[in-house]
């Protein structure tokens, strides 16, 4: 429900087809993607500058490989294309959330992970 709620917000949603509600899925992402970064960036990790590194190495994969790679496919006509570099951003979020856990840290954007996630991987 909520997915559909997000994508009626956008004005785009109103006469999209199935390729147009793929792209606003696809900015959803990106938005999410660069709230985590941008949240992590500013609060820190306690300290800890390889786990702060590694998030940063994570979420700049989804930003800047991911998101175009999935962008291209839906704008070229390659739906599978786009599949695989959400499922490539699921992968890299989910390992970002584990190496927080494994840390014996609570993700500072626990929930901007897991609404990504859930965008990502439908109801």
């Amino acid at each position: 429900m909520q997915k559909e709620q997000e994508h009626t917000r956008d004005p785009r949603s109103s006469g999209a087809d199935v390729k147009g509600l793929a792209l606003i899925t696809v900015d959803m992402i990106k938005g999410k993607a660069n709230e985590a970064l941008n949240k992590m960036l500013l609060k820190g990790t306690g300290g800890n500058r390889a786990l702060l590194s590694s998030f940063a190495d994570k979420y700049n994969a989804i930003l800047k490989g991911d998101i175009p790679q999935a962008t291209q496919g839906l704008q070229f006509g390659n739906p599978k294309f786009a599949e695989e570099a959400a499922s490539d951003s699921v992968v890299e979020a989910t390992s970002c959330e584990q190496d927080f856990s494994g840390n014996h840290h609570h993700s500072p954007m626990r929930t901007i992970v897991r609404v990504m996630l859930q965008t990502l991987q439908g109801p």
